[in-house]
């Protein structure tokens, strides 16, 4: 992914950033180029909850801001929850993919900025990190989306068409995600609207291939299995999600077919560790 225009950076020795257009005093204006306070947010539960530690954070403009720190999944997170890493790289990186693909209009959130610390003392000197991005209001992860709607209820059908449209979009902007989980979408509460968030080691290039959008659709459909919502998303509720994403686009359709019989394979295998 090319460097995307407009961004700026900041280096205050313990504390570095990278800021998108609008946002270049919103660390210092919140606090964060202190490099001890910087790093209670990072590695602090969080205000909003949630296994990211999210912190909801409010600019003097008005603009509510989400930071939610870089930690670990899956089996390291049993090495503890806070991380580092060798350079602050793929959290700017971050920035700089969510920043092209919401150009590109692309249905991610706003970002803010990228920001991380090292450690003032100790032999690690790593660095703690996270990114900022705007709060989309009244919008909800949409695992927990499932869980609290009725699954006999036309919300769910509407939710879920409007996740295969708004994935379909990212993709088509030349989005890639690879980890595309059902976490990493928001629903609106409205229905009408979805979001991909959290881009780590996300890339913003062409748009992806049949065989690599198939193998990312697995790997959501893996993440509701594993969920155990399934069931409750039902049949027609999957069918709406691959009509919005597939749209009126019967050669899509038909690419996406033929690539998912080698990804069936991949999510009958997953199955037997559930």
């Amino acid at each position: 992914m090319k460097k995307t225009a407009g961004l700026h950076s900041i280096d205050a020795g313990d504390v570095v950033a990278l800021c998108a257009p609008g946002f270049e005093n919103a660390p210092a204006e919140l606090g964060l180029l202190c490099a001890e306070r910087l790093r209670e947010y990072l590695v602090s539960a969080g205000s909003k909850g949630g296994r990211a530690g999210i912190h909801a954070l409010r600019t003097s403009d008005g603009a509510e801001l989400l930071l939610r720190p870089f930690r670990r999944g899956g089996w390291l997170a049993r090495l503890g929850r806070s991380s580092q890493l060798p350079s602050p790289q793929r959290w700017f990186n971050e920035l700089r993919a969510t920043q092209e693909l919401r150009n590109r209009g692309a249905p991610v959130p706003e970002p803010g900025f990228a920001i991380a610390c090292q450690p003032a003392m100790g032999p690690a000197r790593g660095w703690y990190g996270g990114v900022a991005s705007i709060e989309i209001p009244a919008a909800v992860n949409a695992g927990d989306y499932v869980d609290r709607t009725d699954p006999s209820h036309p919300d769910m059908t509407h939710a879920a068409s409007a996740a295969g449209r708004a994935v379909r979009a990212f993709h088509d902007c030349g989005g890639r995600h690879p980890d595309l989980h059902i976490g990493n979408l928001l629903i609106a509460d409205d229905r009408v609207q979805a979001w991909v968030i959290d881009l780590d080691r996300a890339d913003a290039a062409d748009a992806p291939s049949a065989r690599r959008r198939a193998r990312e659709l697995a790997r959501l459909a893996r993440s509701i299995e594993k969920r155990g919502a399934a069931r409750r998303i039902g049949r027609e509720g999957f069918v709406a999600f691959l009509d919005g994403y597939v749209a009126n686009d019967p050669e899509l359709g038909n690419a996406i077919a033929r690539a998912w019989r080698t990804e069936r394979l991949a999510i009958s295998f997953h199955r037997l560790g559930y």
